[in-house]
């Protein structure tokens, strides 16, 4: 109870009146709170609208305005208010609640259907009919919409939607983006409609329980605010534009004392904000995705949502429309809600509104420029590429880090028009979108050939270590341990644990061939270890610890890929891999030289142990939440790189016993070694392609090192004792058609290019290329213009 001067038919003194807590069912009702069944309450407030907007305000936002809409609040407060009636104990408080709750009644009645919000809105509109008002909604969405508001506050639809994606654990989901992809579907509906209000979107809000936004979706930051920004209207709260954490963004001595530490700004405590600190990344990808909201594709076209071919954490949406020269020009959004690099799959969908010249649809005789302005070069400008329409249609795949983001500018040219300059094809292992489907006809060729060879590999790759576990089985049966010697189990074992770290790398790109080759790598892997157990050339405990953490890698991992276990034990499990890889990397090459000095085996034991303890504690920290996103981003690559290591160590330590042990070469089979040669070689020309650099670094050393070289050794050194076995002419023809073969590759990717050694240039690092060769790689802008 508290007194007023101001009640209505009671103004000038004191009059007692039962204030309700803002509070029903659990949920704040703000502007529900005010007694709607009376008109002077409602004059009341139109008269503070009209002041407000006379005073210069454009924008009118109302608080739980959903609270408001008649179905919901005469039954709201008449339920509540009989309810508490109903449990008083008091006399005297059920007789004055029995008199509001009958005189709320006949108001209501009096009332009828008049809509409180819809009056306000006309009222508030005759002082500047362009007034913008924007709704806080939860519920009766077309009941709000049929008020004349221009937009319903989207807390329920996409906000949530990135959060649940983000934060899988609240509702049992693995970072999938299909509830983003639901709630973007239902911001084109609400777009394209006439008369109707629209969603007014957000990456973040000041309301109790939310936080700040950056602590609270981490190194994901930018793609939860491109998805929820990149739209025709949106919020950005006080204080975002920084990129900044609750921590960095305010000063105050009180903030640990606040008692709403959980708003983004707490209200308890006085704070100032820190507009001096930014966080350089997350404040220029904002402002950059506020830039593009300005482009001509939102304010002329229409929004149309990608169709995923498969589940994933990516989602993607286009703007767009047709000008009046007949050419599409189109805006596309992609952002990454998962950690680690993802590949997805897409379709376009063939817009809702294109009879009427509006929406993007690639039309197959057609080319496309895309440039990505979330992906910058050195020099600024955004790295463009070249695509025609089939291959947008027929095979458009997106590829993206953790948190990563595309903001693409489309524009549609004429396959006959004269390309202004040639498209960037981003080299390593982090090319945006698959290269493939460019405008010139031989590149186009020569890409479906790269396809056609890496499938092709999977022939030899099928049949590689069949037989040399046929060959082991032979020498075992008839009694010949020693034939094994050469088969270095720690070389098996490497290649184990490598296989394991990049079978996630191919099956996200979506690379199956390679996938399939990683996965047949581990079984063939795992059959010649329990061969190698059974002689005295490998610890016998040893097999039992890895082939069965083998097995269950192998099993995690295409759970992970089908979305079957949460991301938090996935991302565990993969660092956890990489922790124990490197920390066994080192010592396994120690040990492999451990004949030069007897010390070097005690050395290595020791140095594996040493190395668990910073790796170890790097694990731990990334657990609980103490490893920044840059770091965590460095570790992703330094995974992939460490595991072509392990890829490199398996010949090297073939080598060394081979040199070591030249009578035991006769147990190596040599269709083995032919085999996975010819794979290498067959997947060399895709590596280039794609310019992958770790895909390249690997598969090169396969057939240099691992094929070349060790033929070349097993010669040298057994021609000796067996020329009629191992004859020089055998090698001879190797080698001219492995560099025959070689030099074809170069010339095919090197078509249209200064030089044939053109499209190498990528294995350079990025400072290299910038200093020594200004025209960029293969296929880049020059960097003078």
């Amino acid at each position: 109870m508290i007194p007023s001067k101001a009640y209505p038919g009671h103004e000038g003194r004191d009059y007692w009146m039962l204030v309700h807590h803002p509070v029903i069912d659990a949920h704040w009702i703000d502007m529900g709170q005010h007694d709607f069944s009376r008109s002077s309450t409602r004059e009341d407030l139109a008269a503070e609208g009209r002041r407000l907007v006379r005073e210069g305000a454009r924008v009118i936002r109302m608080d739980m305005a959903s609270s408001v809409i008649g179905a919901k609040y005469w039954n709201d407060w008449i339920g509540q208010l009989s309810a508490e009636r109903d449990g008083t104990p008091d006399p005297h408080i059920r007789e004055q609640l029995q008199k509001f709750l009958e005189g709320f009644t006949r108001r209501r009645v009096k009332m009828g259907s008049k809509e409180f919000l819809k009056e306000f809105i006309a009222d508030i509109r005759q002082e500047n009919p362009e007034v913008v008002v924007i709704l806080e909604g939860y519920h009766h969405f077309r009941e709000l919409s049929a008020t004349g508001a221009n937009y319903i506050y989207n807390k329920v639809g996409l906000y949530d939607a990135t959060w649940n994606a983000y934060d899988p654990f609240r509702k049992g989901q693995n970072n999938d983006a299909g509830g983003i992809m639901a709630a973007e579907d239902d911001v084109a509906y609400r777009d394209w409609q006439l008369g109707g209000a629209k969603l007014m979107n957000f990456g973040g809000t000041f309301d109790g329980g939310e936080g700040n936004a950056v602590d609270k979706f981490t190194d994901r930051v930018l793609a939860v605010y491109a998805l929820a920004l990149m739209h025709k209207a949106g919020f950005v709260y006080n204080g975002q534009e920084l990129g900044t954490t609750q921590a960095e963004m305010l000063i105050s001595d009180a903030l640990d004392q606040a008692q709403d530490r959980d708003k983004a700004i707490p209200f308890s405590i006085r704070v100032l904000i820190n507009w001096l600190k930014t966080n350089p990344r997350i404040a220029q990808g904002l402002k950059t995705i506020l830039e593009k909201t300005d482009h001509e594709a939102l304010t002329r076209g229409e929004m149309s949502t990608l169709e995923p071919v498969d589940q994933g954490p990516i989602a993607a949406f286009t703007y767009g429309f047709t000008d009046s020269q007949g050419a599409q020009k189109a805006v596309l959004v992609a952002g990454n809600i998962a950690p680690g690099r993802k590949a997805q799959r897409f379709v376009f969908n063939t817009p809702v509104l294109s009879d009427f010249g509006t929406g993007f649809m690639p039309r197959a005789d057609r080319n496309y420029i895309l440039k990505d302005y979330a992906d910058l070069m050195p020099d600024g400008r955004p790295k463009t590429y070249q695509k025609s329409g089939r291959k947008l249609l027929e095979d458009f795949w997106i590829i993206l880090d953790g948190g990563n983001i595309h903001i693409f500018d489309i524009e549609e040219v004429d396959p006959n028009a004269p390309v202004r300059a040639p498209p960037h094809i981003s080299g390593g292992s982090d090319a945006p979108i698959s290269p493939a489907g460019e405008i010139k006809p031989a590149r186009a060729a020569w890409n479906r050939w790269t396809t056609w060879l890496n499938v092709m590999s999977l022939g030899a790759y099928f049949g590689l270590q069949f037989p040399q576990i046929y060959r082991n089985f032979t020498n075992l049966n008839a009694g010949h341990p020693e034939m094994l010697q050469n088969l270095p189990w720690l070389g098996y074992s490497f290649g184990t644990l490598a296989s394991l770290l990049i079978l996630p790398y191919f099956l996200s790109k979506n690379e199956k061939p390679q996938s399939f080759v990683q996965t047949l790598g581990i079984l063939a892997n795992m059959a010649v270890l329990f061969q190698l157990s059974r002689t005295i050339y490998m610890p016998p405990y040893s097999v039992w610890a890895i082939v069965p953490a083998a097995a269950a890698g192998l099993i995690f991992s295409y759970l992970n890929y089908f979305g079957k276990i949460p991301q938090r034990w996935w991302s565990f499990f993969q660092k956890a891999l990489g922790v124990f890889g490197l920390s066994m990397l080192i010592p396994g090459l120690l040990d492999t030289f451990k004949f030069l000095h007897p010390a070097i085996s005690s050395a290595a034991a020791y140095l594996g142990v040493a190395a668990l303890l910073p790796w170890g504690g790097f694990l731990a920290a990334d657990y609980f939440g103490r490893i920044s996103g840059k770091m965590r981003k460095s570790w992703e690559r330094v995974s992939a790189w460490l595991a072509t290591l392990l890829f490199m160590f398996g010949p090297v330590a073939g080598l060394v016993w081979a040199w070591r042990n030249p009578s035991g070469i006769p147990g190596t089979d040599l269709a083995t070694g032919l085999l996975a040669m010819a794979g290498a070689l067959l997947m060399l020309p895709r590596a280039i392609y794609t310019r992958d650099r770790i895909w390249f670094v690997g598969t090169f050393w396969a057939v240099a090192i691992g094929g070349w070289f060790g033929f070349f050794s097993r010669w040298w050194l057994f021609s000796r004792f067996h020329p009629d076995v191992w004859n020089g002419y055998y090698l001879t023809g190797l080698t001219m058609m492995v560099a025959a073969y070689l030099g074809f590759i170069l010339r095919q990717n090197g078509k249209g290019q200064s030089s044939i050694f053109e499209p190498l240039k990528f294995l350079a690092p990025s400072y290299v290329r910038n200093r020594f060769f200004p025209g960029g790689i293969a296929g880049e802008p020059p960097k003078n213009g």
